[in-house]
This record gives structure tokens, C-alpha cells and sequence, in this order.
């Protein structure tokens, strides 16, 4: 699949199936690879747009810091560029910050939205261990230590008492062909930072769904339920032994609820 070029640089994209487009924004660090346990099935459905933010994968990954206005820009950009009318967008974590961002300033310009666990603003904790995280990859650019610190952050005690879910998880990261720079989560570390929509989440209008985990300790229930409580026109789905990435330990659940919400009428 191509580059594109948007706001002066390129994006990597995939696109997969076909009928009414739904764009999926990854997270953190993520590439198009954290949404290939889900693409399959959602592709039976819609045109599924997957691309690596700025900063990750195989896009382009500008020097300093970036903010979550200037991936929203992005995500936007490339919509627009694909000329995909009104699509679906469904972005996890830092991913959920920038459908949060495109739905309050580019309302018009897309349908249903998906905020997967994420928050209105990151919380001191998730912060302070991303940086330690940082300094840590300053020093060392082993993809299986990162993998072992990342491990209790994403994943729910059921999934981490399976070792070969563990086993899976360490081998996937090791075999990334494309893994993180330290420049690009440098990058998108900042637009962690700075995001805070608490300030205009009530103006969101669109048919929004919450997804949340009850053991994510990254951006935890406590969050998820502020953003319902916020955006009133949206509907939270908890689920149950699941950390902050559904799509990975439930992939077919996670699917029946997305469906749910995006094939109503």
C-alpha cells in the first residue's frame, strides 16, 4: 500500500474491504499492526482505512514535538485526500484523543465515532511511567525489555496469567518490522502531554461509543466515565477482565459491539 502525502509529509496507509469508510487511529507508539486482529471482520462491512500516525511505522517522523491538533489535522487530511465521504473513525488511547479533536472541529465531516480507552486529558501516572519509558528506549533499543515494561500497562491479569498470550505478545513485538524511534514517541510523548479537551468535550454531538476496560491502568474506567458523562449523545461499553487494548484480548467481542453501534440505522 502507498504513502500520502499530507501536511508535509508522508503517511503510510491499508486499505481493506469495501462500502461506507471507517478510519482506524492507533495509539502510542502503535502502527497499522495493532488493528489487524479486528480488520478482517470489520472489513466485511466497510472500506477499513488503517495508516500510521506521524512519528510511527513507516510514516514520516518530523523533528520535535507534535500535538494531538496536528495528527487530528492528519487523520482529516487523509480523509480528505482518499475523498472518503463522511466516514466512521474509531481511534484507541492517544488515537481516541484525536477523534475526540476531529469530532468537536471537523463535525461535519465524518459520521459515527469510537473513542477506545482513552480520556480527556492523561493522567500523572500514565505520564510519569511513558517518561520512564523514554529515558529508558535513551538507553536501550531492545524490543523485548520494552515489550516486558509495556506488559502490565496494556494488558488485564487474566490475559498476563496466560503465558502464551505473554509468549505471543513478546515474540509480535520482537518480529515489529517497523518499531518505534525514540525521535517519534519523543514526538507523540508531547502529544500526550498537552491534550485537554475537558474544556469542549460537552460540545461533541456526534453518536459516540466508549469502549473501556476494567483493569486498564492507563486511562482507567474513572475516565471513561467522565467522557459519557460529557459527550451526550454516547453509550459506554465496559469490558470485563480487559485492559487498554480490547481489540487485542477480546477481538471478537470487541468486534460484535463496534458492529452494534455502527450498523444501527
Amino acid at each position: 500500500m502507498p504513502h500520502i502525502r499530507i501536511n508535509n509529509l508522508k503517511l503510510y496507509y491499508e486499505s481493506y474491504g469495501q462500502g461506507k469508510p471507517l478510519v482506524l487511529i492507533g495509539g502510542y507508539g502503535a502502527n497499522t499492526f495493532i488493528w489487524m486482529p479486528i480488520i478482517e471482520t470489520l472489513a466485511k462491512h466497510f472500506q477499513c482505512i488503517v495508516f500510521d500516525n506521524r512519528g510511527a511505522g513507516i510514516s514520516d517522523v518530523p523533528v520535535g514535538t507534535y500535538s494531538v491538533a496536528e495528527m487530528a489535522a492528519d487523520t482529516t487530511g487523509l480523509i480528505k485526500a482518499l475523498k472518503l465521504n463522511k466516514p466512521h473513525i474509531y481511534g484507541n488511547s492517544l488515537g481516541g484523543a484525536i477523534v475526540q479533536f476531529i469530532a468537536y472541529t471537523y463535525p461535519d465531516e465524518i459520521d459515527r465515532i469510537i473513542i477506545g480507552n482513552s480520556t480527556a486529558k492523561f493522567n500523572a501516572q500514565m505520564l510519569s511511567a511513558s517518561q520512564t519509558f523514554l529515558d529508558f528506549y535513551e538507553q536501550r533499543e531492545d524490543l523485548l525489555e520494552q515489550a516486558k515494561l509495556w506488559l502490565p500497562f496494556l494488558f488485564s491479569a487474566k490475559f498476563i496469567d496466560n503465558e502464551s498470550n505473554v509468549k505471543t505478545f513478546f515474540a509480535n513485538c520482537q518480529a515489529n518490522p517497523k518499531p518505534m524511534s525514540l525521535k517519534g514517541m519523543t514526538g507523540q510523548f508531547a502529544a500526550l502531554k498537552t491534550f485537554d479537551s475537558r474544556n469542549w468535550l460537552d460540545k461533541i454531538n456526534r453518536p459516540c461509543l466508549i469502549l473501556s476496560g476494567d483493569e486498564d491502568l492507563t486511562c482507567n474506567t474513572r475516565e471513561s466515565l467522565y467522557l459519557n458523562k460529557q459527550i451526550k449523545n454516547s453509550k459506554l461499553n465496559i469490558f470485563e477482565q480487559c485492559g487498554h487494548l480490547p481489540h487485542i484480548e477480546y477481538p471478537e467481542l470487541n468486534n460484535e459491539v463496534v458492529l452494534e453501534f455502527l450498523l444501527q440505522a
